[in-house]
């Protein structure tokens, strides 16, 4: 049961079939003139039906080539226009990383400015409490010249101190 199912399932089964029993008739030389044209008229009809499948195929796979084609160039349509959105994505995720980090860098310039505002005020508080009374004490009337010399060291020293603060917040992100 096995064997004649396996090749019944084979490609061309009925056709291989029909091929042997046509060599078998060639071989036969006893066979009637009568028997031979029934056979010849057998064969023709068979071929007459494989011809039609063969052209039923052939059309199907034309067109199906010809849909395959379509499909490819859809594809190959949509592939073009994914690679532009990319593209156009990483453009602008580089743009938006470079303003994240000028943004970061701005945010970092602010507090540094702060805080070396802070630090500015605190040593002018030290200076006008602590620092004066001693250099006036010491220089005598001179003292106001040498408190002011000390307090513009201390201005211009500003833009130091924001310098520094802001690189060791740069450090921190």
């Amino acid at each position: 049961m096995k064997k004649t199912t396996q090749r019944k399932s084979e490609v061309f089964y009925k056709e291989k079939v029909l091929l042997e029993k046509v060599k078998l008739i060639a071989e036969n030389d006893g066979i009637s003139r009568e028997e031979l044209i029934k056979e010849y008229q057998a064969l023709c009809k068979s071929y007459e039906k494989l011809l039609k499948e063969a052209k039923l195929i052939t059309k199907i796979g034309d067109k199906l080539h010809i849909k395959l084609n379509g499909v490819n160039k859809q594809l190959q349509i949509r592939t073009d226009e994914i690679e532009k959105v990319n593209k156009e994505l990483y453009d602008n995720n580089s743009i938006l990383q470079d303003t994240i980090d000028q943004l970061i860098k701005i945010k970092i310039s602010k507090k540094a400015g702060s805080i070396a505002l802070v630090i500015a005020a605190v040593l002018f508080v030290v200076s006008e409490v602590f620092l004066d009374p001693v250099i006036e004490e010491m220089v005598g009337d001179n003292g106001g010249y040498f408190s002011l010399l000390f307090k513009g060291i201390l201005a211009l020293s500003l833009k130091p101190i924001d310098f520094l603060v802001e690189k060791f917040l740069q450090r921190k992100y």
